[in-house]
């Protein structure tokens, strides 16, 4: 069989991403309520969630470094939104079913 080691170890770290409940609330809610490019800001996200603001923004750090979240600032509020990628895609539909 005949892998690609990039791409297993892009796929390696992405799950170990949602290792952590929180971040993978956050990429389910993410895309469910960032349809058409809304962006969802920190304190929303975490009352949503039920958790605080600065665990939630850290959470929110580690998606965005990860490629699966985009960050937008508003003056001295921050967003963020679901970024589609075909692997962020294919993870939602993964998680979905």
């Amino acid at each position: 069989m005949v892998t690609n080691q990039g791409k297993i170890a892009e796929l390696s770290r992405t799950f170990g991403l949602f290792q952590d409940p929180l971040r993978l609330r956050l990429f389910v809610l993410l895309v469910n309520m960032g349809e058409g490019g809304r962006q969802l800001c920190v304190s929303d996200l975490a009352e949503k969630l039920g958790s605080s603001l600065s665990n939630t923004s850290h959470q929110l750090r580690k998606l965005e470094l990860a490629g699966i979240a985009n960050r937008v600032r508003h003056v001295r509020m921050i967003c963020y939104q679901f970024r589609k990628t075909p692997l962020n895609m294919n993870l939602y539909s993964f998680i979905r079913s």
